[in-house]
């Protein structure tokens, strides 16, 4: 993507990433535990390093899914085969490449995910950190925010996406 794009920069620091970058878990991998391409974006080095096991905060998440549609459409123009895709049509539930392929279906799936994981036991955190639970919650702040188009709404007209394959539990706040 980067060999593709000019000027691609860092969702977090807004520097141009270089060559020589980091691929940053945008979820933290101590938290997900995989390294499948949907949850990582290319940042510099420095940026990565002082991210860590950080949850980002919600104002990156548009910029996220920015980069991970820009990498998809690069990929999609640039790689031969469907190899690329595979992670992102299994696990974030897409039934094809086209449907991929828009950044507004792209944006709903993300959500879905993130609803999903709010709805995980978490561990409880090492002393001093910082409880990954309300840090979710606060990512949640975002369906308000950017709004779910009413089309991905739960059928009784709430605010969980209609998305079965993930089992999604809507979330009450205690």
């Amino acid at each position: 993507m980067i060999k593709y794009s000019e000027n691609l920069r860092c969702i977090y620091s807004n520097q141009i990433v270089q060559e020589n970058f980091s691929l940053d878990h945008y979820l933290p991998w101590t938290f997900v535990a995989h390294n499948q391409l949907w949850n990582l974006i290319p940042v510099p080095k420095s940026v990565n390093s002082s991210k860590s096991n950080q949850v980002p905060s919600e104002i990156y998440f548009d910029k996220f899914i920015q980069v991970q549609h820009l990498g998809l459409v690069t990929a999609n123009e640039y790689m031969s085969g469907d190899k690329w895709a595979e992670s992102y049509l299994l696990d974030l539930s897409f039934s094809s490449k086209d449907e991929l392929l828009s950044l507004e279906n792209l944006r709903r799936q993300y959500i879905a995910i993130l609803l999903e994981l709010a709805n995980r036991d978490f561990p409880e955190p090492r002393t001093g950190a910082v409880p990954l639970r309300p840090l979710f919650y606060f990512h949640l702040g975002l369906l308000y925010l950017i709004g779910i188009p009413k089309s991905s709404r739960s059928q009784d007209g709430g605010s969980a996406p209609a998305t079965p394959a993930l089992n999604l539990v809507r979330i009450t706040m205690a």
